[in-house]
């Protein structure tokens, strides 16, 4: 759903043909968007100017983000790793983005088109990222690890807090 809820987009492969579909309900119209791959996640940025995608690419997968109003691509990223949760999430501000990778998450600075910062930190390759929620200032980000949490700073990108799942006692 779009922030202020007048319109949808799905995700959508039919008879072979990949992409999204826009749903404007003030409007009573739909826009067709064809993509090169599965879309496999959407998220409307919080301000609902932009719209992010991941999807299925060869060898990996794509993130991509569309401007809401003109519906111009304004960032493509390539993600040669397998992927163990398919999202995409905006900051609070709109104004970057966290791309889930298999052990990492990279953050991308949106309208520059630059990343910003890669955060990773596991014991081993069985550690690979299951989400990523951001703080509500945007300046922390927690990662879910194979039963580890840990809180972010992105800035500086380092680990502030360590949750281990297996550590909780009743």
């Amino acid at each position: 759903w779009h922030p202020n809820g007048t319109a949808l987009a799905a995700g959508v492969n039919l008879n072979g043909k990949t992409g999204f579909r826009l749903f404007a309900f003030t409007t009573d119209r739909s826009t067709w968007i064809e993509t090169s791959g599965n879309v496999l996640a959407l998220s409307w940025s919080p301000d609902g100017t932009m719209l992010a995608g991941c999807l299925s690419s060869s060898p990996g997968y794509r993130y991509l983000v569309w401007d809401a109003t003109t519906l111009a691509q304004v960032l493509a990223v390539e993600q040669e790793t397998e992927l163990d949760v398919y999202s995409v999430s905006w900051s609070p501000d709109s104004a970057r983005l966290a791309m889930p990778g298999a052990y990492s998450v990279r953050i991308w600075d949106v309208k520059s088109a630059t990343q910003v910062a890669t955060l990773s930190e596991y014991d081993s390759n069985t550690e690979s990222v299951d989400g990523v929620a951001w703080y509500l200032d945007g300046t922390r980000l927690l990662v879910a690890q194979h039963q580890v949490i840990r809180l972010w700073e992105v800035s500086s990108q380092t680990v502030l807090r360590e949750y281990r799942l297996s550590d909780v006692t009743n």
